[in-house]
């Protein structure tokens, strides 16, 4: 009922909406580097498809790259969510 709401009020991105729900459905396999481990390969595939997916998204996957650490340190917080997102992302995302 939220959901619906929202996007009847352009406050929700039906895209972005679909993906939170599914994921990366493709069977395309990404490529990664040996470092990045702590990303699980479904969170990785994920944020190759969300980096490809929307223009203010494009910067994501070299934004985890080039910050690795600060984006490793930021997941293992025990309340990330109330903790600033690496990179500035926490300036522009919604709440959603």
């Amino acid at each position: 009922m939220t959901t619906m709401i929202m996007k009847g009020d352009s406050q929700l991105d039906a895209q972005e909406m679909d993906f939170f729900l599914k994921g990366n459905t493709s069977l395309d396999q990404v490529k990664r580097k040996k470092t990045q481990k702590w990303i699980s390969e479904s969170g990785w595939k994920d944020m190759q498809k969300l980096s490809e997916m929307q223009q203010r998204w494009g910067n994501l996957f070299n934004d985890v790259i080039d910050n690795e650490r600060d984006w490793k340190n930021w997941s293992e917080q025990i309340e990330p969510e109330k903790t600033p997102i690496p990179c500035g992302y926490s300036d522009w995302l919604t709440p959603f």
